[in-house]
């Protein structure tokens, strides 16, 4: 796994824990003399639930330094929120998120389109960070130099009405091939439905008969590589392609 920012997380961490059980946040700034971390007031109304910067701390950062990233911590989920999600499309800068619990930072994670590429296996699952969408558009960038949409999500969105992934699927710039896998080329995509009335997976196939995807509901979350064959087909319900593929 690579590690984002890895200079500044003791000072990211002994900020989350000084914040508990509220949110944090605070700015990484690349200085002259390296990274450096600033602690920012949260300036939002109920900061238990939320953060917020104030114009003045960003202003500050950005006489020391150019901003990197942004960060805050949670307490009661390590992944990222729709809301966080929106802000960093909206800052157009990673976002990190510190998970406080028990007095102890249990995970520091990072996302957004400006760091360099995960890994595509070994990752643990972290909605809105790292799950099978953010798989699937990090190896349209990184193997296919294709950029897809983002489109911000609460967790567990499959288990509401909401037909997420496939009512965007066109508006990402995918056709659907077909519903058999006998038309599955390399770099196509499976679509699949597991344990809900609602399409809520997708991987590739990378070709040789490999499956890349990453899928939570297992004993090991990892996103992995695996044989094709060893996924239970009876769940895919398309076979997408990007047009641009």
């Amino acid at each position: 796994m690579k590690v984002y920012f890895e200079q500044v997380h003791d000072a990211i961490r002994d900020h989350a824990l000084q914040a508990a059980p509220n949110q944090m946040c605070g700015l990484i700034v690349q200085c002259d003399d390296g990274l450096k971390y600033l602690k920012c007031t949260n300036i939002a109304e109920d900061t238990y639930n939320n953060h917020c910067f104030s114009q003045g701390d960003l202003k500050g950062a950005e006489t020391q330094g150019r901003i990197v990233a942004r960060v805050h911590s949670h307490d009661r989920m390590p992944h990222a929120s729709k809301a966080d999600m929106e802000e960093q499309i909206s800052s157009g800068l990673p976002c990190g998120i510190a998970f406080v619990r028990g007095n102890v930072v249990q995970n520091l994670c990072f996302f957004g389109d400006r760091l360099p590429i995960q890994d595509y296996t070994g990752r643990p699952f972290i909605h809105g960070v790292y799950d099978c969408y953010a798989l699937v558009r990090d190896y349209h960038q990184g193997t296919l130099g294709i950029q897809i949409n983002q489109y911000p999500r609460d967790n567990k969105w499959w288990r509401t009405d909401q037909n997420l992934l496939f009512d965007n699927i066109r508006d990402a710039g995918f056709v659907i091939v077909d519903k058999k896998l006998d038309a599955i080329e390399k770099n196509d995509c499976i679509l699949a439905r597991i344990n809900a009335p609602f399409v809520n997976h997708c991987g590739v196939y990378t070709g040789e008969g490999m499956l890349l995807h990453h899928i939570c509901m297992r004993s090991s979350s990892l996103s992995q590589a695996e044989p094709l064959d060893d996924f239970d087909c009876s769940k895919i319900t398309h076979i997408v392609r990007h047009k641009s593929a």
